[in-house]
C-alpha cells in the first residue's frame, strides 16, 4: 500500500467520517497515507468545514473538503467536464476521484455517506487493490455469465435478493457454477453490506431485507469472479486501483444507474486487460437515508428496462488498447454505434464519459 484517498460527496453533514477516524486507532496503517476527499455541493451544510476541522486534529490523515468554491478554482479550467456535471448532483464525487487521481494516490475507494464501519479492518481488506503481483483468490464462473454477489449474504429471514443493476432477465436462472483457485491482479475491490443492502427499488417495495452475515466459511475473506461472469459494481464500498480512474466516470444522466453502468463498462474493459474484481471484505453496515421508494423506482425504470441489451452489447466489444484510458476511448466509439435501445438516454451519458476521457488525455 502507499497512499489511499477515501471519496465521498454528501449533502449532509460527514459525521460518518468520525467513526472512520475512531476505526484508524483500532486498525493502524502505518505503511499508507490514508486521507479523506469530500466533494461539497449546494446543499451540503454551512457548517461543513468547521466540522471536517474538528476531526483533523484526532487523526493522521489529511481531511481535504472541496466546497464549490475550490471545485471551481480546482477543476473549472476542464472547461467540457466542469460544464457537463451540474450543481446538486451525486456526480460531484468525480471531482473528489480526480483530485485524488492528479494527487496520485495510488487507491481510491468510495463510499455513501450512510455506509458505516463495522468491526473489519477497512484498509486492510481493500488492500488487495492495486497491486502490481497477482495474488491466488477464489473464483467463480458461471454458466449464464452472470452470478449474483449477495448470494454471499445471509438474510435475517432466510430472503434470496439480488444487488442494484442486476439484470432483471438474468434473475432465478438456473446456471452451472464452478468455483476454483485462480490468480488475477485485482484492480477493483467490492466490499459488501450488512443491514440495508444495496438492492433496488422494486425488491425494497416488496420488503424489507436485513442482511446479517458474510458467509466467509464459503466465500473466503474476499472472492472473484472470472472473466466473462459478471455482477453489479456500485460504488458503495469500493476501491478501485489509480489506472482505473480515468475509465471509471461516473454519469450525473443516469438516473440511479450511475454508478451501476460505470462499474459495467469500466469490468468491460477489465477483462479485456486481463485484471481482476474482488468482492468480500470489508464489510460496511448501510443505515439507509431516507428514500422515496417511488422516486427511487422512476428513477431506476430506464435503467432496470435497459441493462440487458446494454451488457449484452459491452460482452461484443473487442479492444487494441493496452491501457485503462486507452480501452475506455474504443468503448465510447463502439458504444455510440451500438446502443441498440435509449440512444438519446445513453447519448448523454457516453458524452460526459468522451469529455472525461478527454480531460485525462489533456493532463
Amino acid at each position: 500500500m502507499d497512499s489511499i484517498a477515501i471519496t465521498l460527496t454528501t449533502i449532509n453533514l460527514p459525521t460518518v467520517l468520525e467513526d472512520f477516524v475512531a476505526l484508524q486507532r483500532e486498525y493502524p496503517h502505518p505503511e499508507a497515507q490514508v486521507d479523506f476527499i469530500i466533494a461539497g455541493d449546494r446543499k451540503t451544510p454551512a457548517e461543513t468545514e468547521s466540522f471536517l476541522q474538528s476531526l483533523r486534529g484526532k487523526t493522521k490523515s489529511e481531511i481535504i473538503y472541496l466546497d464549490l468554491a475550490r471545485q471551481e478554482k480546482e477543476f473549472s479550467k476542464y472547461g467540457g467536464i466542469w460544464n457537463h456535471i451540474p450543481i446538486d448532483s451525486f456526480a460531484r464525487r468525480n471531482y473528489a476521484d480526480l483530485f485524488a487521481y492528479l494527487k496520485g494516490y495510488s487507491m481510491v475507494i468510495r463510499i455513501d455517506d450512510d455506509n458505516l464501519p463495522t468491526k473489519d479492518d477497512f484498509i486492510g481488506g481493500h488492500s488487495i487493490a492495486g497491486g502490481k503481483d497477482p495474488i491466488v483468490l477464489k473464483t467463480i464462473e458461471s454458466s449464464t455469465g452472470w452470478y449474483n454477489i449477495c448470494e454471499a449474504l445471509e438474510e435475517e429471514h432466510g430472503v434470496a435478493f439480488y444487488p442494484r443493476g442486476y439484470p432483471y432477465e438474468r434473475r432465478w436462472e438456473a446456471s452451472e457454477v464452478t468455483i476454483a483457485e485462480a490468480e488475477g491482479r485485482v484492480v477493483i475491490n467490492a466490499g459488501l453490506w450488512l443491514g440495508d443492502p444495496d438492492v433496488d427499488a422494486i425488491t425494497r417495495l416488496c420488503r424489507p431485507v436485513n442482511a446479517t452475515r458474510y458467509k466467509e466459511e464459503k466465500y473466503s475473506t474476499h472472492f472473484a469472479l472470472a472473466k466473462g461472469t459478471w455482477s453489479p459494481i456500485n460504488t458503495q464500498n469500493t476501491a478501485f486501483a489509480w489506472e482505473t480512474i480515468p475509465a471509471a466516470f461516473v454519469s450525473p444522466h443516469a438516473e440511479r444507474y450511475d454508478d451501476i453502468f460505470s462499474g459495467y463498462f469500466l469490468r468491460t474493459i477489465v477483462d479485456h486487460l486481463g485484471d481482476a474484481v474482488a468482492f468480500g471484505r470489508p464489510l460496511l453496515n448501510q443505515v439507509r437515508n431516507y428514500h422515496n421508494l417511488w422516486k427511487d423506482l422512476q428513477k431506476e425504470t430506464i435503467g432496470g428496462q435497459t441493462t440487458k441489451a446494454v451488457t449484452d452489447e459491452l460482452r461484443k466489444l473487442t479492444f487494441s488498447s493496452k491501457d485503462y484510458l486507452g480501452c475506455y476511448g474504443e468503448l465510447i466509439a463502439a458504444m455510440k454505434e451500438a446502443i441498440p435501445v435509449e440512444r438519446e438516454h445513453f447519448n448523454r451519458i457516453l458524452t460526459g464519459m468522451e469529455l472525461w476521457q478527454q480531460l485525462f488525455e489533456s493532463i
